[in-house]
């Protein structure tokens, strides 16, 4: 049997960039050079995203203390935020969302004072929610003063752009580890007449991405191709699996993620078989995060924990068919009856 592709992260193995014009040969970049001739705007790359954030907060001295963020998107993002507020000593809020992906309204109109920068991911790439960015933009609206930061490292080749995503001040592209570099590199996209432009070139390097794109398709019909593989695949898993529901089904997701949850087993265990049958997943239950707060979207949403305790996360590479899909399925609605009927939890 081929080997299934699906990835905790959003890219297969053949989704690489090729160009040698860039720092790293690790770049996830395969639709900025579209980007760039529709929107025009400065492409950068940074080595450290903790020298950004700095860089950012340097110009919001003597401004309002308070950073606006959501508990969502990578972990490495969120800790390197919280690292570069703390050493300015700015507020770091995160701001709370509901079940269905936005805002919480009482929140912001009881907001003690006006942030000085809000910086959010285009999606959470473990349920594939995708942010409310029209309800931060309208945030950011009543605050002139504040810049925006979106992150749109999840979201690339997996959701649809819309053009008020290119009226942040600042939206960055992970790129991977460079050198005896740790930490995630960036690429800094500064969009037309963004405030940030001095601030952020001070810190950063030109990047040609053009030369580095794959040759994947990203035009409207891939997409619309990939969220048709990932609604025939959760149909799929639904009808092997009985007493499972997808998460988040009724609420704008990634195109190629999935969060699903499985009634009497355990995450951990599931993945831990279905890693040895050619299937990576990622578990999502609470007992997997700790000493981990509990995953912020479930709480949001009201999800019980009992439905958290099978829940998993499911992705899928750009080049994935319909095939792996359907075997992917197969093999994960076998592990789980071997689970239900062995009893293990």
């Amino acid at each position: 049997m081929a080997k299934v592709y699906l990835l905790d992260y959003n890219y297969s193995p053949r989704d690489g960039c090729r160009g040698t014009d860039l720092p790293t040969s690790s770049i996830r970049s395969p639709i900025l050079a579209g980007w760039i001739e529709n929107f025009g705007p400065s492409v950068r790359f940074a080595e450290s995203l903790q020298k950004v954030f700095i860089a950012l907060l340097a110009r919001l001295s003597g401004k309002n203390a308070t950073i606006l963020t959501l508990p969502a998107g990578y972990s490495s993002d969120h800790r390197t935020l919280r690292a570069a507020a703390a050493a300015g000593e700015f507020e770091l809020v995160e701001m709370p969302i509901d079940g269905s992906g936005h805002l919480d309204l009482q929140f912001m109109q009881n907001l003690p004072c006006p942030p000085a920068l809000v910086s959010i991911p285009f999606a959470d790439p473990a349920t594939g929610l995708i942010m409310p960015l029209a309800d931060v933009f309208g945030l950011a609206s009543s605050f002139p003063e504040a810049f925006v930061h979106i992150d749109i490292t999840a979201a690339i080749g997996n959701a649809e752009f819309e053009g008020s995503v290119f009226s942040a001040d600042l939206i960055t592209l992970s790129a991977g580890a460079t050198g005896s570099h740790s930490e995630e590199s960036k690429i800094l996209i500064l969009p037309g007449n963004s405030r940030l432009a001095r601030s952020v070139c001070a810190i950063s390097d030109p990047c040609s991405p053009s030369s580095a794109v794959s040759d994947q398709r990203f035009d409207k019909a891939s997409l619309l191709h990939r969220h048709r593989l990932r609604t025939a695949f959760e149909d799929n898993l639904l009808s092997r699996i009985p007493a499972a529901k997808i998460l988040f089904a009724g609420v704008q997701r990634l195109f190629n993620t999935t969060a699903i949850s499985i009634y009497g087993i355990n995450a951990e265990s599931l993945t831990a078989i279905l890693e040895r049958r050619g299937v990576r997943a990622v578990a999502l239950s609470l007992c997997a995060r700790t000493p981990q707060p509990p995953y912020p979207f479930f709480g949001a949403a009201g999800i019980p924990f009992a439905d958290t305790i099978g829940a998993v996360h499911l992705s899928f590479g750009f080049d994935v068919t319909t095939a792996e899909l359907d075997a992917a399925a197969a093999i994960i609605a076998d592990c789980t009856a071997s689970l239900r009927k062995s009893g293990i939890q």
